[in-house]
């Protein structure tokens, strides 16, 4: 099973600035664009910026991120262990352009993880693999429901 692709996108949205001062607002615009090779969701001070292959301002590696949830229909969190990230969009339809696919890679990105943990550790075996304990003392496979559930998140996966 290969690891989710991030999603493509690209666009402005305002930044609640990591320390706001008072009386100095709190929001900063900034050109957001996942970077897809890097996997990471970065930001830059002006689309220029990206264009002209400066530096980004900062960026949110995408393992990184345990959820991304609405706030207010127009601003949403993205929410790392370091960091939860205020951002804002224009629009309710741009805020959930980029809200739903950041919140479906993040669910597919952690049950890829989960997968990969499960491996790594014995606890998921591919059928070309020999039986566990359970099967040898002839506790009966149980493997079907797992391979089941394998399947189903591939077919959900991008291709």
């Amino acid at each position: 099973m290969a690891e989710p692709e991030p999603p493509d996108l690209e666009g402005w949205l305002h930044k609640m600035k990591h320390k706001p001062m008072p009386l100095m607002g709190g929001w900063n615009r900034r050109w957001f664009r996942i970077n897809q090779s890097k996997r990471q969701l970065e930001y830059f001070q002006t689309e220029a910026d990206f264009q002209q292959h400066k530096e980004p301002s900062g960026f949110i590696e995408l393992y990184d991120i345990s959820s991304a949830k609405d706030f207010d229909g127009v601003s949403f969190t993205v929410e790392t262990r370091e960091r939860t990230f205020f951002l804002r969009a224009d629009s309710p339809v741009e805020a959930l352009a980029w809200l739903t696919p950041l919140q479906e890679y993040t669910r597919l990105r952690k049950i890829w993880q989960s997968n990969v943990m499960a491996m790594s550790t014995g606890s998921f075996r591919s059928k070309d693999l020999s039986p566990g304990p359970a099967e040898e003392k002839g506790y009966g496979g149980g493997f079907g429901e797992v391979e089941g559930k394998y399947a189903e998140v591939e077919r959900r996966m991008p291709a």
